[in-house]
């Protein structure tokens, strides 16, 4: 299948392109200098006209390029797909021996994966036309902001281009109503807006249907018009989708048993490993993670947000979702690695008001530890500030069934939590500085877990000795 879809972007991708790029160069030209003729700072000529057409030639390419690369991406894939039944079958032809039913299962496995493929394929398109775009589009106007420039640092005034209105027979701007007729001192706030706005269209996927990915989804819009083209957060943002796709798909292929489907268990092949494996290399040119500029970090930081308040929605039941969302946030923590001192503050906000929210905590808290996007020296420091040493119970218990689970499952030793492990033996030897009664069942987990801690680090001393 990727083999099938870089094919098909390639076949398609520079006449697409250049057609865009060049409707969307021409008609920001024409209306960008007419509506900044008195407009003297040629930072805002710049800006808007760059929103502008990375909008236009995106919004061209996405609709230009569906239908072609669903057809390319189809044909493609039924011809690799043919090729490989030849060679398994040793036949020059597969034409004779697939009956009508082989046949239409072909068909039906080349269209849907087209279609899965189709939205990814899109986004990499819209994302090549946009930078190709506010590229060309900077030459263009670049004596126009040149020339503002001088005149008002070698003249010390602001430039006005009169000739706009150096014709009698020309229509605009003579018959425009005076409202919108240009003034000296350039647009208004309130003109700049229609120009601001481009930047809020939302055309980009969202990586759930869920609201908080509306809100992660829209950081990714913002990022995608970031004239530098360093990150291509649409292209992230479409694997986030496609990867919640293929997630659901297989759970709800193994029905009852989906529980028990892990990441751990899904081969390197698999599609969902591969769409995890695929992050990295999406944004390759960000290169040294140091070279990040802050508004790339600010949308890395949101989309991320997004999809840990995403986690946090996740039925407890479903553990590969949990996962693949986690192991997502992984790899844009190789990214940004910022992103992995901000997660420790966020969860600290997670809701943890019912049985049900602090068990779904304690999981996430878990695998996010296991993917070392949280320091255990913080979480140990305020899990036991959250316990107040057994004064808060609800809190106690949650401490004492994390410590379980994590050392138990091999994911923290108990040396690197010695503030929560304090907290247990004093709760198991009856210390705790508190006048509140300490539920007896709470005391009997503490003295429990101590005993299994001990004998595991027993048992691991008696085999270092036989070593």
């Amino acid at each position: 299948v990727p083999i099938a879809v870089d094919n098909a972007i390639r076949e398609i991708i520079q006449p697409v392109v250049e057609r865009s790029v060049s409707i969307a160069c021409i008609t920001s030209k024409a209306i960008v200098t007419k509506d900044f003729a008195m407009e003297g700072d040629e930072n805002k000529m710049q800006k808007a006209a760059q929103l502008m057409v990375a909008n236009l030639a995106g919004s061209l390419a996405l609709v230009t390029c569906r239908e072609p690369l669903h057809s390319s991406i189809s044909t493609h894939l039924r011809q690799i797909l043919s090729s490989a039944i030849n060679d398994a079958t040793g036949n020059s032809s597969t034409s004779t021996q697939l009956g009508e039913l082989e046949k239409n299962a072909l068909d039906q496995c080349c269209a849907i994966c087209s279609t899965d493929n189709l939205e990814l394929g899109c986004r990499l398109i819209e994302k090549a036309a946009t930078e190709k775009a506010v590229r060309k589009l900077n030459d263009t106007i670049a004596p126009a902001l040149t020339l503002r420039k001088d005149t008002r640092e070698k003249k010390g005034q602001l430039y006005y281009d009169m000739s706009i209105f150096g014709s009698e027979n020309q229509r605009y701007p003579r018959e425009l109503p005076d409202m919108l007729r240009p003034k000296p001192g350039g647009l208004r706030p309130e003109q700049l807006l229609v120009y601001e706005a481009f930047q809020r269209i939302p055309r980009q996927p969202q990586p759930t249907q869920s609201s908080s990915e509306s809100q992660s989804g829209q950081s990714t819009g913002d990022a995608s018009n970031n004239s530098s083209g360093q990150l291509n957060m649409n292209a992230i943002s479409a694997i986030a989708l496609k990867l919640d796709k293929t997630v659901e798909t297989l759970l709800n292929t193994a029905g009852p048993r989906a529980q028990e489907i892990s990441l751990a268990m899904i081969p390197p092949e698999h599609e969902i490993k591969q769409l995890i494996a695929a992050i990295p290399r999406v944004v390759a040119s960000v290169g040294d993670p140091s070279s990040l500029s802050s508004s790339d970090t600010d949308s890395i930081l949101s989309f991320s947000q997004g999809i840990l308040k995403r986690i946090y929605e996740v039925d407890l039941s479903q553990r590969l979702r949990l996962e693949a969302l986690i192991a997502l946030l992984e790899m844009l923590n190789k990214i940004c690695p910022q992103l992995g001192r901000n997660i420790g503050t966020w969860t600290k906000y997670a809701p943890t008001k019912t049985d049900a929210e602090r068990k779904l905590h304690r999981a996430v808290l878990l695998l996010l530890v296991r993917s070392d996007l949280i320091q255990i020296s913080d979480l140990d420091a305020h899990l036991a500030k959250s316990a107040d040493e057994g004064r808060d119970q609800v809190w106690l218990e949650f401490l004492i069934l994390f410590v379980r689970a994590a050392t138990l499952e091999n994911i923290v030793p108990p040396a690197k939590m010695p503030n929560m492990i304090n907290i247990v033996q004093l709760i198991a030897e009856d210390r705790a500085p508190t006048s509140q009664q300490i539920n007896p069942a709470f005391r009997k987990a503490a003295a429990r877990l101590l005993e299994e801690l001990r004998n595991s680090l027993s048992s691991g001393g008696d085999a270092r000795g036989r070593q």
